[in-house]
């Protein structure tokens, strides 16, 4: 709040089914939330967002355009966007070239097996994208003294 920031970050929906609740939490303590989808969404889930005080953007014709999506989100006002989202936004974000920096952490335990997602689901990237570490951190205890790692990089655009 010193840095006139709201106490509560807004919150960017992506979705082009648009097939997700609208609790009340989404507007709680003044707290504004942005729903991205695409200009062919159904126009009825898009007025009950519109009716729960949540605002509509669309952000690609037939399918969501990762750039049109950043350039409608910087012409909203937003500098900065924090992405908690699952393989398929990232991969939506690698794609389009708009991901700055990937923060990742490293649990020392192996997954697998059907279903299961990596970090990126989608179709295979035309160009692969590079990174470059920007901090490494240990935690030994974490996972129950298993260790884990906090990493950052940052996009290397070429």
């Amino acid at each position: 709040q010193e840095q006139g920031l709201p106490p509560q970050p807004d919150l960017a929906i992506i979705s082009g089914s648009l097939n997700f609740p609208l609790p009340d939490i989404l507007t709680a303590n003044g707290r504004s939330f942005t729903v991205f989808t695409y200009a062919q969404a159904d126009p009825q889930k898009v007025q009950a967002i519109e009716a729960h005080s949540g605002r509509v953007v669309f952000a690609g014709d037939e399918a969501i355009d990762g750039r049109l999506l950043a350039q409608k989100m910087s012409e909203l006002g937003y500098t900065t966007v924090y992405s908690a989202a699952g393989p398929r936004i990232l991969h939506l974000l690698a794609a389009a070239g708009v991901l700055d920096r990937l923060y990742l952490t490293l649990a020392s335990r192996l997954l697998g097996g059907n279903p299961f997602s990596s970090i990126l689901e989608g179709a295979l990237l035309e160009t692969a994208v590079s990174f470059r570490l920007h901090t490494l951190y240990h935690d030994p205890h974490g996972l129950n003294g298993l260790g884990q790692l906090f990493l950052s990089y940052d996009a290397v655009k070429e």
